[in-house]
Formats: C-alpha cells, sequence, structure tokens
C-alpha cells in the first residue's frame, strides 16, 4: 500500500533552529516525501543558542542570522516546503507575552490552513523552558480552535535517551 499525502498541510513549531531536526526531522522528510507541504516555523532566530561552524558569536544577532541560515539549509537537506522564522527572544519564551506569542502562532496556523501540527511534547524533549513553553502556547492555541483545529501530535524522546 502507497501512502499518498499530497495536498495535506504539516506544519512543526518549534522554538530554534535545529529542534525541528533533532525532534521530528525523519518524520517531517518523510511526510514531505509523501507529498504533503510540509512547513517548519521556528519561534525565535535561537540568537542564545550554538552552531555548527564553531567560530559563530554567541548570544547575537550575527549567531541567529546564522542559525537561521542553518534552519534553511537543514530545510532543504529534509525536503521542507516552506520555513518561517518569528523573532520572539531566545531563551524568554516562558516569560514573552503569551497572548502575542498565540496569536503569531494561531496566525500561521490560519494562513497555511495546517491539518497536521508537531511540536514538543510536555517535558520539552528534557525540560528546556524554551521547549515547554512551545509546547505550552501550541498546545493553547490548537485548542482554542476549537472542532476545526489541525490534528496536533508531540515529538518526544523516552526518558534518558537525551
Amino acid at each position: 500500500m502507497s501512502l499518498d499525502l499530497s495536498g495535506e498541510v504539516v506544519l512543526a513549531i518549534f522554538a530554534h533552529p535545529d529542534d525541528e531536526s533533532i525532534a521530528a526531522g525523519g518524520l517531517l522528510a518523510w511526510t514531505a516525501a509523501l507529498g504533503a507541504q510540509v512547513t517548519v516555523l521556528s519561534l525565535t532566530h535561537g540568537e542564545q543558542g550554538g552552531s555548527i561552524d564553531r567560530d559563530a558569536p554567541t548570544g547575537s544577532f550575527a549567531l541567529g542570522d546564522l542559525r537561521a541560515r542553518e534552519l534553511r539549509r537543514a530545510g532543504e537537506a529534509l525536503g521542507i516546503h516552506e520555513v518561517r522564522l518569528l523573532t520572539h527572544p531566545d531563551g524568554l519564551l516562558p516569560w514573552v507575552d503569551a497572548t502575542a506569542l498565540e496569536r503569531d502562532i494561531r496566525r500561521v496556523i490560519e494562513a497555511l490552513d495546517a491539518r497536521v501540527v508537531v511540536t514538543f511534547d510536555e517535558d520539552g524533549l528534557y525540560w528546556h523552558p524554551d521547549h515547554v513553553a512551545t509546547h505550552e502556547r501550541v498546545t493553547t492555541v490548537v485548542a482554542a480552535i476549537g472542532p476545526d483545529a489541525p490534528a496536533l501530535y508531540y515529538a518526544s524522546i523516552p526518558p534518558g535517551a537525551m
């Protein structure tokens, strides 16, 4: 039996560039290969994190730009249709205005008419505060959409595996 996902819209929502690959890269590549239109939404540019470029400055807008480019390259490798980045502050998602963050997430879900949303499970893979906040905000938004909400799936890793 061949599975055809042509016309389906899958939206993966994560906190930082690289989360999509770590949490759900295989799933996203597989659904894209089956014909789904897959979009990745990163809520931050990851300017406080690290990079595969060992010489990249940390905690800077330059690092955020580099990580955004890395995300676009990862998206190409995974067969992602589109990559979107928001500009919420990296490392501060639990403390940003929840209403504004939820509004931004909902706008993307509705603009794409996403039928499937993938995000972090409640533990954010390893209790990263930005990941947990992403789980909470995405879950709240999808629940608020009501009966027309997209299916919501959580990326998780067995305890102790990360």
